[in-house]
């Protein structure tokens, strides 16, 4: 996939500096209206320059890789335009496929591995990714960060960290140094788990859970009562929007031209007939009835017209 197109001189993203329609350039690295090269000049005479990102404001230059305006749109991206690489490690890109069920585009993490699925609910759409780091590869969560910030997302999985911030009984390694800067650099991304539990026998807590703000108020997470191994299971509860009943379905009868006497006529028949079972066998009555209802309908009622049409 090729790099992003950032314009040159105005800084914004999706043309290209000779197709640029700014009124004035801003400076790719203070983030005011002149050329990027007076401050590059500045910097080159080891002059004081002040680093503002014009994209997301931070202090930093506006080519910095993890820029948050930066990782949001390389995340976007990546979900619109799957890409596959051949064994040289070129970009092939194919055109975007919808595909049956959740599963969107994996989200690249350098050497962990992820999986990705997307559930959309009636006023919600939830991001969940899994992630398995093996101990001796690298984790690069940056684009899973950026993405929770801006939509409700779940980050899962056993990512073999190490770090103060996690109570862990082993010594501090890179993935938990990059966690913890994670965190730091994007407020909107909250860890779930308890951090006083440990998920490993060893006593690590190495299966980590880590939601968008607005999925983390009135959520839980704990150990799996049954399931364990050298790793103790975990089970997170959230609490969306509650989804609305589903509405009635379309009435089948039409009760302004019933003959209500035959209806009657029908109905006391059957219950006349009717021999009540014990209390146990409630399922049974209530479908006997329900049935009886559908048959005095039928002959006393003409339907709707939708369901003419239908049938």
């Amino acid at each position: 996939m090729p790099p992003l197109l950032r314009c040159h001189r105005c800084q914004r993203y999706g043309h290209h500096q000779n197709n640029c329609k700014a009124t004035y350039p801003i400076c790719g690295i203070c983030s005011k209206r002149h050329d990027t090269a007076i401050c590059l000049t500045k910097y080159k005479a080891d002059e004081p320059t002040t680093a503002k990102c014009p994209q997301c404001r931070q202090s930093h230059h506006s080519w910095n890789k993890r820029c948050t305006e930066r990782l949001k749109r390389e995340y976007a991206r990546r979900n619109q335009t799957p890409s596959n690489s051949n064994a040289a490690g070129s970009q092939i890109n194919k055109p975007a496929q919808q595909q049956p069920g959740p599963r969107i585009a994996d989200i690249n993490c350098h050497d962990a591995n992820t999986l990705s699925i997307q559930i959309t609910l009636l006023n919600t759409t939830l991001t969940i990714h899994n992630i398995y780091r093996p101990p001796a590869s690298v984790l690069d969560a940056n684009l899973l960060f950026a993405a929770a910030e801006t939509q409700d997302t779940i980050i899962s999985g056993d990512f073999n960290a190490h770090h103060p911030f996690l109570k862990s009984p082993s010594l501090t390694n890179s993935t938990g140094d990059h966690l913890h800067s994670l965190l730091e650099e994007f407020p909107g991304v909250k860890l779930l788990n308890n951090v006083d539990i440990p998920t490993h026998i060893a006593g690590g807590r190495l299966d980590l859970t880590f939601v968008s703000q607005n999925l983390r108020h009135g959520s839980t997470w704990d150990l799996h009562p049954i399931l364990t191994s050298d790793y103790y299971g975990t089970v997170s509860s959230f609490r969306l929007e509650k989804l609305p009943d589903p509405p009635p379905p379309p009435r089948r009868w039409n009760p302004d031209f019933a003959n209500w006497e035959l209806f009657e006529q029908h109905m006391t028949t059957w219950a006349e007939r009717y021999s009540v079972g014990p209390p146990e066998d409630s399922d049974n009555i209530l479908l006997s009835l329900n049935n009886q209802l559908n048959e005095a309908a039928a002959s006393s009622m003409p339907k709707k017209k939708s369901f003419v049409e239908r049938s």
